[in-house]
């Protein structure tokens, strides 16, 4: 998976207001394995990990960062207890997600 977002308003019903996951590689693996494949170099794919949750923080969101899938459950319960806006950082291994589509 090479970094993608999904954002998802909760409903009234939770107290978490707003969530948003950041799940990411640190790479842009879909348009790498191509471009590796073809020119024989991942030249400008190559990311360096951000830690989007501190980012998050940064401006007053409840910032949580995953490397566990094992630790889900306790900060989804973390972000729908908060009352806060809330971005986890979620990451992730690679994969061979939409290999063989054009994205280069």
């Amino acid at each position: 998976m090479a970094t993608p977002s999904v954002s998802t308003t909760l409903s009234s019903a939770t107290r978490c207001r707003w969530w948003r996951s950041s799940v990411t590689t640190a790479s842009w693996s879909q348009i790498a394995r191509a471009q590796v494949e073809l020119l024989g170099d991942d030249v400008g794919t190559v990311l360096a990990p951000t830690r989007y949750d501190l980012v998050a923080a940064g401006f007053g969101a409840l910032g949580l960062h995953v490397e566990d899938a094992e630790a889900l459950p306790t900060v989804l319960a973390q972000a729908r207890d908060s009352g806060r806006p809330v971005l986890a950082d979620v990451r992730t291994g690679r994969s061979d997600f939409r290999n063989g589509s054009i994205s280069m």
